[in-house]
């Protein structure tokens, strides 16, 4: 990564002026519960202002790449979790969420 200083910032491609990339889903600061029955609840991986592909990865272990039109799923797995992106341009943003299961009274 190249840092220039701030009065060169116009030769820096990935400071071009424009919606920063944020997760709107999940959001910070969210908390899950798992049912105690039938299927492990899936969320939906949703961002804006992405520059191209995104690439997701859950407490910094990969999950997978998407388009920012087609969103990716995680299936929730208890505890404390930090979710992050990062796409084409290389910029990034986490947040950090948590799961419980029904009646753990987490």
């Amino acid at each position: 990564m190249t840092v220039l200083p701030p009065e060169l910032d116009l030769l820096d491609s990935s400071t071009e002026k424009g919606e920063p990339l944020k997760i709107t889903s999940p959001l910070e600061g969210a908390t899950y519960m798992l049912p105690p029955w039938g299927e492990v609840p899936k969320v939906a991986l949703l961002t804006e202002g992405s520059r191209g592909r995104l690439w997701w990865y859950v407490d910094g272990k990969y999950l997978g790449n998407c388009d920012p039109s087609i969103p990716l799923f995680w299936s929730l797995s208890k505890g404390s979790h930090r979710i992050g992106v990062t796409d084409d341009s290389g910029r990034s943003h986490s947040v950090e969420v948590s799961v419980a299961s029904w009646g753990d009274g987490e």
